[in-house]
């Protein structure tokens, strides 16, 4: 094929976010949209503890409620495949139930639409953290935890997380790995039982549409007043390929 073609076109990944949210101290705590790191980042709950953008990334806390926030995806279609590759350091979940959750959906701010995907960290005892994923129903997500054996149980996660998504229309493959770098195209390993294949939906259903996933939200939640999550969000970066715009 001729040089000049770009990568895209030619069956090969093309690179749609890549940023570390990285900024001077920058306060987006209140909801609201906040251009970071060459994204607008968008708070979608407000009233977190804490969520700053600071030269070592986007440091996010969370005690009764959730904290989260998200990214619209440029270029994708209903018929891209697509792969995100984010990477977490968990600072503190003290408290069982605690989680880190991301999650890949078809609508703006907190509404969830049936066939969203989900990949979550979760604190299930005091002791041990498990990969917990599903996908949104008619009414309501389906979540189902991976494993009676997680990796990680002990009272600490790892200094950083990879969590990556892979997939195309209702079918998302989740990872969870424990590398320090920042992924490239498919580059997670994922830890013993942190890995996940979630079908949205089964059988035949009514209609023909694809889900069209634009936006990838990402945050973290404590426990009531007893319990906290903190993190640090080090990269982000989301690849697309086929029917890109």
């Amino acid at each position: 094929m001729a040089a000049g073609v770009p990568r895209h076109l030619r069956g090969e990944p093309r690179l749609l976010i890549d940023t570390g949210f990285r900024g001077a101290d920058v306060d987006c705590g209140s909801a609201g949209s906040y251009a970071i790191d060459g994204v607008t980042l968008i708070n979608i709950d407000g009233g977190g503890t804490e969520c700053t953008a600071t030269v070592d990334g986007l440091v996010m806390h969370a005690t009764t409620n959730y904290l989260r926030c998200y990214v619209e995806i440029p270029h994708l279609s209903a018929t891209s495949a697509f792969a995100i590759a984010m990477v977490i350091e968990p600072l503190s979940i003290t408290h069982q139930y605690g989680l880190i959750e991301t999650s890949l959906a078809q609508a703006s701010a907190a509404t969830d639409t049936q066939y969203d995907l989900r990949c979550s960290l979760r604190k299930n005892t005091s002791t041990n953290h498990r990969l917990f994923v599903g996908a949104r129903g008619s009414s309501s997500f389906s979540m189902a935890y991976k494993g009676d054996n997680p990796a990680y149980q002990d009272a600490s996660l790892p200094s950083r997380l990879q969590i990556q998504y892979y997939g195309h229309a209702r079918t998302g493959q989740m990872k969870v790995g424990t590398g320090t770098d920042i992924p490239t195209y498919q580059s997670v390993s994922a830890a013993a039982n942190m890995e996940a294949l979630v079908q949205a939906g089964s059988g035949t259903t009514a209609g023909s549409t694809l889900p069209y996933y634009r936006y990838f939200r990402f945050g973290c939640k404590g426990y009531h007043a007893s319990g906290e999550a903190q993190i640090r969000i080090r990269s982000l970066r989301v690849w697309g390929l086929g029917g890109l715009a």
